[in-house]
């Protein structure tokens, strides 16, 4: 028996699903606003800053479309060691270089999704669909069918036996349950984060001894952070992060943006000279987590930033949705409400970690944050003294340690420099 599967967003999320879920006896409809053009997508928030697939998020990826690394590769895609070749100076000094087990690839986001794309258009039980999401019917807690208005807003009715809503923070579910009295829990926790990025040609950029460079953000040592990492093309990006309002508000060239890091290197990392004035900006990166598990709804499944959606300070974003794609079940016979607290549950660590970090110099915060906080404190200043330490560390960021090994004692009885 066919099953009819409707995918709410053509995004990364989005497209992921439609592999996980591509099956023979499958018929996907994936409905987006914005589809490829000039192999870029709009819609993409943070498009045009730095992504980082984590290295657990490069395994699962590779499960996901077998070779995908090696086109990435093919197309110009970096490999880097995050000790070895990454120079990163945190907020208790720079950390260990050494030859580590951490290496990933690193490349744009739109170069990613430009191949994912590719591959989900040669798949025969996947269509493609053109527009915008208006409205939902729904019976009895179960989805019925999803209304959308076309580029020539014309209104369409789409039936299906299961709907997966990634269309990321966009996303206007929680608004059209409201319409059912349908409402799901939710937490929210503010930051004042703001972050500018731009394109660098790789002449214009000075390495030495490391191919990315990172000086960390704190917002009480060091209020303005960046990032500087290759990609594709002999292209690097620079991200700029502040956890001061409006820092960037005013930034129309590259001696301006130099001029606000003071004592960092970054003068000497770029050429000042180069006539770039291409700037993006992102702001308004309040932590947002949703439970729609709580609503028992019968074949609806939520993914991606339409569930939840953090601080990119620690770049768990695309690997977080890898791990909520792979809590799906191709099985017709599993429960979608099983399976959305189990998509839910890949949540709370990423979630936990992001806003601790948000929460730390807040007065009122919760218990959880606050042990966080310590544990994270000791952890990164015995790293950049101990180089066992540091790689745990590494491991956790890239999601291919669990977090719980902080609570091992060593990392705080056996803290001297080993190098």
């Amino acid at each position: 028996m066919t099953r009819r599967i409707v995918i709410l967003g053509g995004g990364f999320s989005g497209l992921c699903a439609a592999q996980r879920l591509s099956h023979k006896s499958n018929e996907i409809s994936i409905i987006d606003n914005y589809w490829l053009r000039n192999d870029k997508r709009r819609g993409i928030p943070q498009g045009n800053h730095l992504h980082v697939l984590l290295l657990e998020g490069q395994k699962l990826i590779e499960t996901l479309f077998p070779g995908i690394l090696k086109e990435l590769i093919a197309h110009g895609a970096q490999t880097v060691d995050w000790s070895k070749e990454t120079s990163w100076h945190g907020p208790y000094g720079p950390y260990p270089q050494y030859s580590s087990s951490v290496k990933t690839l690193l490349f744009s986001r739109h170069l990613l999704d430009k191949l994912i794309y590719q591959r989900i258009r040669n798949c025969s039980s996947v269509r493609f669909i053109k527009g915008k999401v208006t409205d939902l019917v729904l019976k009895n807690k179960t989805l019925l069918s999803v209304q959308y208005r076309d580029e020539n807003n014309k209104i369409f009715h789409l039936d299906g036996d299961l709907f997966v809503e990634a269309r990321g923070r966009g996303s206007n579910l929680t608004k059209l349950l409201a319409n059912y009295s349908l409402q799901p829990k939710a937490k929210n926790i503010k930051n004042t984060i703001q972050y500018l990025s731009v394109r660098l040609p790789g002449q214009r950029v000075n390495l030495r001894n490391c191919k990315q460079f990172y000086f960390q953000t704190d917002a009480k040592k060091n209020p303005l952070g960046f990032v500087l990492s290759p990609i594709e093309n002999d292209h690097f990006i620079l991200t700029c992060i502040s956890t001061l309002k409006n820092k960037f508000k005013r930034i129309k060239n590259l001696p301006e943006l130099i001029s606000l890091y003071q004592n960092t290197g970054l003068d000497k990392l770029i050429d000042s000279k180069a006539e770039i004035t291409n700037f993006n900006f992102f702001y308004d990166l309040t932590n947002q987590k949703k439970e729609y598990s709580s609503l028992s709804l019968y074949n609806l499944l939520v993914i991606g930033d339409a569930l939840c959606y953090l601080n990119p300070v620690y770049g768990q974003g695309m690997t977080l949705a890898l791990k909520q794609v792979f809590a799906m079940s191709n099985e017709t016979n599993q429960s979608y409400l099983k399976q959305q607290k189990k998509i839910e549950k890949q949540t709370r660590m990423p979630w936990l970690l992001a806003t601790s970090e948000d929460l730390r110099w807040q007065k009122n915060k919760p218990l959880s944050a606050r042990f966080v906080n310590v544990v994270l404190s000791i952890l990164l200043k015995s790293a950049t003294r101990n180089k066992q330490i540091h790689h745990c560390f590494l491991k956790i960021l890239h999601m291919t340690l669990s977090p719980y090994n902080l609570l091992n004692p060593r990392y705080y009885l056996f803290r001297k420099k080993i190098w």
